[in-house]
């Protein structure tokens, strides 16, 4: 096509486009805007807001937990305390209290003089001074652990013509005194002395004593020829 051709073309279409009526905005925004989707590219966030209460309700039962917690503790350590206490305690005191005797707990062991005295010694009870008789019969009563509790031993008084038995005891063993209640009574300064004549043997004089001396039992069988306990007792108590 020539230029002249163009031209006449153009015109055409100008004039084409002139004639054509076009509708209101308003009227083709409502044929088009269902058709059309709108992706501007932004996101918006939102943010999940959490009461204030919540909060609040969350904070107190955070609280209120963590104080009952507090509270269990206590409790399982007192309880704990109560316990162990109850247990150690008694045992304790049981440990500290002293453990007595009765004269059939004991083992009687038959020992020469030296031996007696020597661990009659070592046991710190303090008997009398036997060394002025002539004595026999040598005996050490012991526990079953090998403690020494208490002896014996037997007085050949050739100036009296007297044999006595001499039990004696430490203060950890316990004697019955029921055959002294209606017995005779002799003091020596501090020592009190209970004893009674057996009437089985008319011929000699026959006395059962008890007596504590200087925290020592002693238990003694008395046989004479004569009546002379009391000067025994002077004698033997000093």
């Amino acid at each position: 096509m020539d230029n002249k051709e163009n031209k006449q073309i153009e015109n055409i279409l100008k004039k084409s486009a002139e004639n054509i009526e076009l509708k209101p905005f308003s009227e083709r925004w409502q044929v088009i805007k269902d058709r059309l989707e709108f992706d501007s590219g932004e996101k918006v966030v939102v943010k999940e807001r959490v009461p204030a209460l919540a909060l609040q309700n969350n904070t107190n039962e955070s609280k209120k937990s963590n104080v009952n917690t507090k509270k269990i503790i206590i409790l399982s350590i007192c309880l704990f305390l109560i316990i162990f206490l109850a247990i150690v305690i008694p045992i304790s005191l049981r440990n500290n209290e002293p453990t007595y005797f009765g004269p059939t707990d004991l083992i009687h062991e038959t020992v020469d003089e030296t031996t007696f005295f020597e661990h009659i010694n070592k046991s710190k009870i303090d008997i009398v001074d036997i060394t002025i008789y002539e004595c026999d019969d040598y005996t050490l009563f012991k526990t079953d652990t090998g403690e020494i509790q208490g002896g014996a031993f037997l007085i050949n008084d050739e100036e009296n013509a007297a044999l006595i038995n001499v039990n004696f005891y430490s203060s950890a063993v316990i004697i019955p005194q029921d055959d002294f209640i209606k017995s005779d009574k002799y003091n020596i300064n501090s020592t009190e002395i209970f004893y009674y004549r057996l009437e089985d043997n008319i011929d000699l004089f026959e006395y059962e004593v008890l007596a504590n001396h200087k925290n020592v039992t002693y238990e003694l069988k008395y046989l004479s020829v004569t009546d002379n306990i009391l000067e025994f007792f002077n004698k033997f108590f000093v």
